[in-house]
This record gives C-alpha cells, structure tokens and sequence, in this order.
C-alpha cells in the first residue's frame, strides 16, 4: 500500500484515508457544521487514533528489528577482525624468533611476573610459548 500524498511504501493496512480526509476538510473548511454527519467525522477521528497507534507499534518493532541486525552486524565485523588476525605477520615468525623477542621483553621486565603473564594471556599460541621456555619462569 502506497500513501496517497508521498507516494511512500507503507506497511500497515489503513481504517483512515489521508486524501479522504484532506478532501472531506477543505470541502467543509470555513462552512458551518449543520449539514456535518458528526457521527461520521468521529469515526473518522477514532480510526486514525488506531491507525496512529498500529504506527507507533510498528515503529518500535522496526527499531527493535534494528536493534538486533546492529548488534549482528557488530558481532559480524568483531568475528571478522578476529579471523583477520589468523594472516597477520606476527603468525608467520617462528616460534625462536618469538622466542628470542619474548627473552628480550623478559629482560627488561625481570622481576615482573605480571609482565611474562600479560604476554601469555595474548593468545593460546603465546602462551605455549611463553609456558614452555624455562628461562622465563626461573625467576619466580
């Protein structure tokens, strides 16, 4: 269904036609209210209080439908950047080359356990390294 002054798609079956109305007011605008079927201006009125409310009903269903694609979306792209990590650089070096960059690390941090602890909590990788070299954990 398409409104009749915009042209916009709309979801919701009417009880009340813009246009109809429009016409109905300019028709009766400035005359007098005798020859008014007031029943029928009420009903009138009543439905668009309906109509108004299926608006306001289907809107926070959409807003709440938008809500969930968002939080989709987010997980998405959080999802992808983790799976992105997998061809990072830092996953081609060996595991003495991270060795060695962990011993320097180790050295300057030497009496800091939460230091060795920070590098083993970046990834299950790192830390079967940092859990199988012996020189990082002498100092305990």
């Amino acid at each position: 269904m398409r409104c009749e002054n915009c042209k916009s798609e709309t979801f919701l079956n009417l009880r009340v036609s813009i246009s109809s109305i429009q016409d109905a007011f300019h028709k009766h605008h400035g005359l007098g209210t005798i020859n008014l079927d007031r029943a029928k201006v009420e009903k009138v009125l009543q439905d668009g209080e309906k109509d108004l409310e299926d608006f306001a009903t289907e809107i926070l269903r959409l807003q709440s439908r938008i809500l969930f694609i968002e939080r989709q979306r987010d997980c998405l792209k959080c999802h992808l950047k983790d799976y992105g990590s997998l061809i990072s650089p830092v996953r081609r070096l060996p595991n003495y080359i991270l060795r060695v960059v962990f011993g320097y690390y180790n050295e300057l941090h030497k009496s800091s356990t939460l230091e060795r602890l920070r590098i083993a909590g970046v990834c299950s990788h790192w830390r079967s390294i940092i859990m199988s070299t012996p020189s990082f954990w002498s100092r305990i």
